[in-house]
């Protein structure tokens, strides 16, 4: 920059941003050059001004050596959302001389947005206030989101600073797109710092389109190498704090690309841009990839779901990107071969700029008043929950990341999954708190459970949809592996038992493993009294489903029964009977609970002396002992029993964390045992009053059921654990 008798080699330029240092707040403008001695200046006065107001003045003796005067100083500005303006005057006998000026400068943060026509986010359909990205309704900070320069196909950009704009086209300077504007507009707002937006995104090209030259990383003919330009000329190479990728439409084949990429190949090319993002931008924090959405004139669902199986696998992979799902949106009908394929504002990229910035806050800014969920929901593993008959699957059982927040299902979700391995028809999909349920049924040739789920992408409308309680709908994912826990399968020798007329006889004394089929099966069993023991107990245990027992006599008359809810153990107690009497014992639900697959056990005896009403069930393994204490489940819990004890993931890969509450600092015993009542691990915890949380690794278990106990002193509570493959 030339000045009379001198020139500037750096001074800021209106609009433009300087990066602010994250632990000082504080961004320095650099202010630099030289003087010529016949200039007769001796000093420099730079005059700061915030929103307008004088702040202050910054004097700099000019001292020349061999004729000139060479400068260089800087001034901090905060990051706020204020606009500072800089008066750099020359001083000689009394006379200020006005050099150079710039007007509302700003200090915060900058991002890059990348990607294809979804990324540019130019406005889509016709132009009206409800669809005008830069409207104060929808960006009322757009005053502190700026641009430098634009995403020019030939780098034909303004070299120039701007307030951003976003409705324009990627050929013009300025364009920080509809989102990108919405999402930085959020940011300033709520956080107070201005945010920059360089947006180099182009429509209609493969991710192989935006790789970097690695011979020469700033090769103007190539996109990546226009930004890293593009970039280095704004100051912020080393202060870029996110990437936001929006692409991969051009990359499953339609009318847009004949080619089809595959999973593993869209991994590797995203993987070589991230490691040059990583290197060419050394200070970026994280990495934001919007999951594309079938359509944009795609062939199939199940090409779509090849790129968006890559972007799930990419934010699982890497620790620092995450994924934000974009199905919660409305399409815009184009009359173009993409079809379904943009957005307009509202209902589309106003909707994916709010989803970006709530997830930037958390992750970048550290906010803490936000909504409770800010992040998709994703699968966490899935099994078998449910089986027509022994060994044939009917139902997966999906586990969605987040237990604590609200899901919905909206809409008619059958057509939206589908199993592998084999020939399946969904029948119907369901949600129990953070489980989603898929049953299904085999259809003809296939004898094979299936091996895997997928959970398919749509045009046009949001639903059917699942969507948490921030309103973003579930990842997509493809061939997610349904883990093959093993099958206990109950062997009922005494069917058919279901009436009170085939009642089966048993011996006192002696464990006896029945099932219950379906929703209407019940099982009778008879027993007899001696000459000496007429008190009756009888105990039902090892429940894996809602289970009551009831006691008849011969007349079936109803004499006692036990109806605990959910897997409590049920004893029963029927004092001062006759001797030598007869009694039918009806074992069923009155819930329509039942699991083919695995047995109850029920146990009865008799006594002389009458049983207390409080007595607990007794408990007998398969070799006829009586079992520990600890194998006692909730029918003997405490004030803060099973119903208070979380424990997550399930099922468990490596470790899992247990969350259970206690009334005051005291003893806690946590214990892991396997179904026949072995002890697995034990951690002894000083409990704090409140929440407490421990983890417990069970990477060495063979997956299946176990039991984890939670003991203080007398008082044991129990709950299902489930040790997935790994």
């Amino acid at each position: 920059m030339l000045v009379s008798f001198g020139q500037l080699s750096s001074f800021p330029s209106d609009y433009q941003l300087y990066p602010r240092n994250l632990s000082t707040n504080l961004a320095a403008v650099n202010i630099q050059g030289s003087y010529e001695q016949s200039s007769g200046y001796t000093e420099l006065r730079l005059k700061r001004y915030r929103n307008g107001s004088l702040l202050g003045t910054t004097t700099v003796p000019l001292l020349y050596i061999n004729g000139i005067a060479n400068f260089s100083f800087s001034v901090d500005i905060p990051a706020e959302l204020a606009n500072y303006r800089f008066d750099l005057f020359a001083f000689n006998n009394a006379v200020e001389t006005l050099v150079r000026t710039a007007n509302n400068v700003v200090a915060g943060d900058a991002y890059i947005i990348q990607g294809q026509s979804n990324a540019v986010a130019n406005i889509r359909g016709s132009y009206d206030a409800s669809n005008d990205a830069n409207s104060f309704s929808n960006a009322p900070n757009r005053p502190f989101v700026r641009v430098y320069g634009g995403a020019s196909s030939t780098g034909n950009y303004s070299k120039r600073w701007f307030i951003g704009e976003g409705n324009a086209w990627f050929e013009n300077d300025f364009n920080a797109g509809q989102w990108g504007m919405r999402m930085a507009s959020n940011i300033a707002g709520t956080q107070g710092v201005p945010v920059c937006i360089m947006n180099g995104a182009n429509p209609g090209r493969s991710i192989t389109w935006f790789q970097r030259n690695d011979a020469n990383p700033t090769d103007i003919n190539s996109n990546y190498g226009r930004l890293l330009q593009r970039i280095t000329e704004a100051g912020l190479k080393n202060n870029i704090r996110g990437v936001f990728w929006y692409q991969g439409e051009n990359d499953a084949a339609g009318s847009l690309s004949s080619a089809q990429m595959s999973t593993t190949e869209y991994k590797n090319l995203f993987l070589e841009l991230y490691n040059d993002w990583k290197s060419d931008f050394p200070n970026i924090s994280r990495i934001y990839v919007a999951q594309i959405r079938f359509g944009c004139g795609m062939f199939t669902r199940e090409g779509c779901l090849q790129i968006q199986e890559a972007q799930r696998q990419i934010a699982k992979e890497l620790t620092d990107v995450s994924i934000i799902s974009t199905n919660n949106t409305t399409h815009l009908l184009e009359n173009t071969s993409a079809n379904y394929c943009h957005y307009k504002l509202l209902e589309g990229y106003q909707k994916i700029g709010d989803w970006m910035s709530l997830i930037v806050r958390k992750q970048l800014y550290n906010a803490t008043q936000l909504p409770s969920s800010v992040e998709p929901p994703k699968p966490t593993s899935a099994i078998f929950s449910a089986f027509s008959s022994p060994g044939i699957a009917s139902q997966v059982n999906i586990t969605l990341e987040d237990p604590n927040t609200t899901y919905t299902i909206t809409g008619d979700l059958t057509s939206e999954f589908s199993l592998s391995g084999g020939s399946y028809t969904v029948t119907g999909v369901t949600l129990s708190g953070s489980q989603l349920l898929i049953n299904f049924v085999r259809n003809s040739g296939t004898s094979t459970n299936p091996t895997a789920v997928n959970y398919l992408s749509h045009n046009n409308l949001p639903a059917p949809i699942i969507t948490n309680a921030g309103g973003l709908g579930l990842v997509h994912f493809g061939e997610f592996p349904i883990n093959q826990l093993p099958v206990a399968t109950c062997i009922d020798i005494y069917e058919s038992n279901d009436l009170f007329t085939t009642a089966k006889a048993i011996s006192l004394n002696t464990v006896i493993k029945g099932n219950i089929s379906s929703p209407t099966d019940g099982d009778w069993f008879q027993i007899q009294t001696t000459s000496t023991a007429r008190n009756v107990k009888i105990s039902l245990y090892n429940l894996p489903a809602d289970y009551n027992v009831f006691l008849y006599d011969m007349n079936r008359k109803l004499i006692a029964r036990s109806t605990k809810s959910g897997l409590t153990n049920e004893v029963l107690i029927y004092n001062g009977g006759p001797l030598n009497a007869r009694y039918n014992i009806l074992v069923s639900s009155s819930t329509g609970a039942f699991n083919i697959e695995n047995c109850y056990s029920l146990y009865a005896e008799t006594s002389s002396t009458q049983y207390a009403k409080n007595t607990k069930p007794t408990i007998v393994n398969a070799l006829n002992a009586v079992s520990s204490p600890m194998e006692v489940t909730a029918s003997n819990i405490s004030s803060w029993g099973a119903a208070a004890i979380d424990i997550f993931p399930s099922p468990a890969i490596s470790d899992m964390v247990v969350k259970f509450n206690a009334m005051d600092g005291r003893n806690i015993t946590l214990r892991l045992v396997d179904m026949a009542g072995r002890e697995l691990q034990r951690l002894a915890i000083n409990a704090n009053a409140g929440s407490n949380t421990r983890r417990m690794n069970v990477s060495g278990y063979t997956p299946g059921i176990y039991l984890l106990q939670v003991q203080e002193g007398e008082k044991i509570s129990s709950k299902k654990v489930v040790v997935g493959f790994r």
